[in-house]
């Protein structure tokens, strides 16, 4: 997968999007 991210539906379920980000450091608000 080039250009992708893989998380566990159930490390992220309760999290809001920008928890998500940081806690994967995302480069950017790129779903937000």
């Amino acid at each position: 997968m080039y250009g992708g991210w893989v998380m566990k539906a159930e490390d992220i379920v309760s999290l809001t999007p920008k928890e998500i980000q940081i806690k994967y450091a995302l480069p950017y608000d790129q779903f937000i």
